[in-house]
């Protein structure tokens, strides 16, 4: 979900994504420019969210059948961190 909160005290959904790439429930998510990298439980997904009103799933990866738990991005890979040690994408 993306909600607007430039009134604090009163944030508004403004959209959903879903889709079958998605992860089960989220653990740990970094935004990047137009980009949100979520990473849930053996998934990552990559989010456009450059028109906040209609986000996209840009990309949906199978990270195998470890949890994971943590991700770092910079400008050319993610890094996700999971029970059998760190995955580099």
């Amino acid at each position: 979900q993306i909600l607007d909160v430039t009134n604090p005290a009163l944030p508004t959904l403004r959209s959903n994504v879903s889709g079958g790439a998605l992860p089960n429930g989220a653990f740990d998510l970094k935004v990047k420019g137009d980009f949100v990298y979520v990473a849930g439980f053996d998934r990552l997904a990559i989010i456009n969210k450059a028109n906040p009103s209609a986000p996209s799933l840009t990309h949906g990866f199978s990270t195998g059948s470890n949890l994971v738990t943590r991700l770092a991005i910079n400008d050319t890979h993610v890094f996700l961190v999971q029970g059998n040690g760190l995955q580099i994408i």
